[in-house]
């Protein structure tokens, strides 16, 4: 417990860079893509998520760029955070955006 009362401005700082980091990648990879289902959500709908998601990337940025000092419980907090949306991301990447290749494919050869 010493250890994390000793480093919690510097493991804030690295949780809210990586929040600001996946939370923008987690915008990108929902309303970067023409199939997204957010395009058929109504403007309210999709304005909202925008803003949330900016939000919270904004927040996260500028957490890290102050340099604030929290409670632990913040600290902890964004530490769940950065490791949730994080996940989140990339799940969305993987399951969304990198295309997906049938296991049955094979290759082609070519005569030479």
């Amino acid at each position: 417990m010493d250890w994390l009362m000793q480093n919690k401005l510097w493991l804030n700082f690295a949780c809210n860079s990586i929040m600001t980091i996946s939370f923008l990648s987690f915008l990108l990879f929902v309303f970067g893509r023409s199939n997204s289902i957010v395009h058929k959500f109504s403007l309210p709908k999709s304005l909202a998520l925008k803003a949330g998601l900016s939000l919270c990337a904004t927040g996260s940025l500028y957490n890290a760029i102050t340099f604030s000092d929290p409670p632990l419980s913040e600290v902890v907090l964004n530490s769940g955070l950065a490791v949730l949306f994080t996940w989140a991301a990339l799940f969305h990447h993987d399951r969304f955006v990198t295309p997906v290749r049938p296991k049955t494919a094979k290759k082609r050869q070519y005569k030479k």
